[in-house]
C-alpha cells in the first residue's frame, strides 16, 4: 500500500479520535448506566429467582459486548446513513488521494475505535460491582485484548455494512425491528451457545452462522474462561471471517449507491 494513502488514512483516524474528545467524560458515563443496571440486577437480584450464582458476571461480559455494539450502531452507523440522506460529507472524503474502499472501511475502524474508548470501562466497573463473585482466577489479558479489538472492528464493519444498504434512518429502523434484534436476541446475549443447545439441539446448530454468537462466546471465553463457551480460537477466526466478508460487501454496496468507482 503506498505510504500516502497510509497518511490520509491515519488523518481521517486521528480527526475521529478528536471528536471522540468532546464531551469525553459524558460519553464514557452514558456507556457505563446501562451495564451498571445490568449487572447490578444480574448478579445480585435474578439469583433470588433461580439464576446460577456467577449470572452477574456472565451478564457482565454480554452487556459489554451489547454496550461496544450500541456505540458502532446507534452512535456511528446511523450517524452515517443521516449523512447519506443529507449532506453527504463522504462525498468529499471520496475526493481524497485514497482508494474508495479504503474510505468506506474507515467508517469501520472509527466507530470501532470510538466504541474501544467508550466502554473500556465497563470490566473495571463490573468487578467493583460484583467483587469476589467475578472472579480472576480464569480471565486472560492477552486474550481479553485481542478479543476486545477484533469485536469491535466485527461489530463497526457489521454496522457500515447495514448502512450501505438500508433505505435512510426509516429502513435502519426497520431492519433492527424485523431482523437486528433478533440477531442480537439470540446470540447468547442471556445464555450460552451450549445453553442453547440443550434447550433447541437443531435450531442451536442453524445459529451457528449467527455472528454474533462468536462476539459474547468470545468475550465470555477470554473473562471467564474456556469452560462453558465455544472454543475461543474458534470465535476469534470466525470474527475475521465475517469482518471480510462485511467489509467486501459494504464496498460493493457503497459503490452502487453512491455510483462511485
Amino acid at each position: 500500500m503506498n505510504w500516502s494513502y497510509l497518511k490520509v488514512f491515519g488523518w481521517l483516524i486521528w480527526r475521529n479520535l478528536r471528536k471522540i474528545k468532546k464531551d469525553f467524560f459524558n460519553n464514557v458515563i452514558d456507556a457505563l448506566i446501562v451495564p451498571a443496571g445490568f449487572i447490578i440486577i444480574s448478579g445480585y437480584i435474578l439469583p433470588y429467582m433461580g439464576m446460577p450464582s456467577n449470572y452477574g458476571s456472565f451478564m457482565m461480559a454480554s452487556t459489554l459486548m451489547l454496550m461496544c455494539y450500541s456505540s458502532t450502531s446507534w452512535r456511528g452507523a446511523s450517524n452515517l446513513i443521516t449523512d447519506l440522506e443529507g449532506d453527504k460529507a463522504i462525498s468529499y472524503e471520496l475526493t481524497l488521494p485514497l482508494p474508495s474502499w479504503l474510505i468506506f472501511f474507515k467508517y469501520s475502524c472509527a466507530y470501532a475505535l470510538d466504541a474501544i474508548c467508550l466502554n473500556i470501562l465497563t470490566v473495571p466497573m463490573g468487578k467493583l460491582l460484583l467483587w469476589n463473585q467475578f472472579s480472576l482466577e480464569h480471565f486472560s489479558l492477552f486474550k481479553f485484548c485481542i478479543m476486545y479489538i477484533t469485536v469491535n472492528l466485527f461489530f463497526g464493519c457489521y454496522s457500515v455494512w447495514v448502512a450501505s444498504w438500508v433505505d435512510g434512518i426509516a429502513g435502519f429502523s426497520r431492519f433492527w425491528l424485523r431482523y437486528g434484534s433478533q440477531i442480537l436476541f439470540f446470540s447468547g446475549y442471556q445464555f450460552s451457545w451450549l445453553i442453547l443447545n440443550k434447550a433447541l439441539p437443531n435450531f442451536s446448530y442453524i445459529n451457528l452462522i449467527n455472528p454474533f454468537v462468536y462476539a459474547f462466546e468470545g468475550a465470555r471465553a477470554a473473562l471467564l474462561g474456556q469452560e462453558g463457551s465455544l472454543n475461543f480460537w474458534v470465535c476469534m477466526g470466525m470474527l475475521w471471517l465475517f469482518i471480510v466478508f462485511f467489509t467486501l460487501m459494504f464496498i460493493r454496496y457503497f459503490k452502487k449507491k453512491l455510483d462511485y468507482v
